[in-house]
């Protein structure tokens, strides 16, 4: 970004916090979200606000740069703004929950998770929950989420095995004769990540296969439940 009125060699220099603020609400969209960029690059705490309006741009190109800013700078506040964006459906469910696994502070999907606002997204608040990794806090949440909408208990299987959380075994087995398929198959995939065997027959390329890494098949099972919401 260039800094106004300096001519061309001003592009050397920074812009700085103010010159970011009006860049974010500049009438130019390439502009705006070089802004929302920097204002992540930067970690500008102070532009939060503005950022969380940024997420409801009518450029797509303004709206994911506002999300990964709000996942770079982190805290609650960016959080709750992506959690809102998630409600809106205005951003892809992946780009939003691999921000809000960034900056969401500890115990907030835990919080999140039982508020009734949030009811619509509880899947990709579960999905989340396992892109995040980092403590098996939530599994009673994820948990509770197995006696859920299909959605619901497929990101909850997914979760739980993204996590390790290997108490959630007997819960995955008895999920594994659930009647929604992609139950079943989020079941036996996290079983597989546990290293649980399943009690049911399975082809030797199936037993041979190794599955998809923990984060990306989280992100893909994120894509199909918002195609289908």
């Amino acid at each position: 970004m260039s800094r106004r009125g300096r001519g061309r060699s001003a592009s050397l220099w920074p812009p700085t916090t103010d010159e970011l603020v009006d860049g974010l609400g500049d009438r130019d969209p390439s502009v705006r979200a070089a802004s929302a960029r920097e204002c992540g690059a930067r970690a500008v705490e102070q532009t939060v606000p503005l950022l969380s309006e940024r997420l409801l741009d009518p450029d797509r190109r303004v709206r994911g740069a506002a999300a990964g800013a709000l996942g770079r700078i982190g805290g609650s506040r960016s959080a709750e703004a992506l959690i809102r964006a998630l409600r809106s459906g205005r951003l892809g469910a992946g780009r939003l929950a691999r921000e809000l696994a960034r900056s969401a502070p500890d115990f907030f999907l835990e919080a999140a998770l039982t508020r009734p606002e949030n009811r619509q997204i509880r899947a990709a608040l579960a999905l989340t929950a396992g892109l995040r990794g980092r403590s098996s806090a939530v599994a009673d949440q994820l948990l509770a989420l197995l006696e859920g909408d299909p959605a619901e208990r497929a990101a909850a299987c997914h979760a739980l095995g993204a996590l390790r959380y290997t108490p959630a075994v007997p819960f995955l087995m008895d999920a594994l004769f659930d009647s929604n398929p992609p139950v079943r198959h989020a079941a036996g995939v996290a079983l597989t990540r546990l290293g649980a065997r399943e009690p049911t027959r399975r082809s030797k390329s199936e037993v041979v296969r190794e599955g998809p890494p923990a984060r990306s098949h989280l992100l893909d099972h994120l894509r199909i439940w918002r195609r289908k919401t």
